[in-house]
């Protein structure tokens, strides 16, 4: 059951890992844990100088897309920059997040 589980894991964070992909977040490929953790690099012209580049594309990710995105800044300042994927979700919902983040950026596949 353990390798079983940590297969389970594996997955579900190469599912966060496509979500962080499409929002151009860098992350650690090879974390381990309950948590995917990514850094955002550009800033979302959300007209909000006040916000922090992790809670702009939470932000965007839910009001644009319907897909909430943990942003980084509620877990302290060192995470203003970051948001966080729960591994906790089952593949079904990060796959529906995944595909109404690429419908919402037009990105095709």
């Amino acid at each position: 059951w353990f390798a079983q589980l940590n297969e389970e894991y594996r997955r579900r964070r190469a599912l966060a890992g496509e979500i962080f992909d499409l929002l151009g977040a860098e992350y650690d490929h090879d974390s381990s844990g309950m948590f995917l953790w990514g850094r955002i690099g550009l800033t979302v012209n959300s007209g909000d100088l006040q916000m922090s580049r992790g809670q702009q594309v939470s932000d965007w990710a839910l009001y644009e897309a319907g897909a909430f995105i943990t942003p980084g800044f509620i877990f302290g300042k060192n995470g203003e920059d970051y948001i966080r994927i729960s591994l906790c979700a089952k593949p079904e919902v990060l796959k529906k997040a995944a595909e109404k983040l690429r419908n919402t950026c037009r990105i095709k596949r």
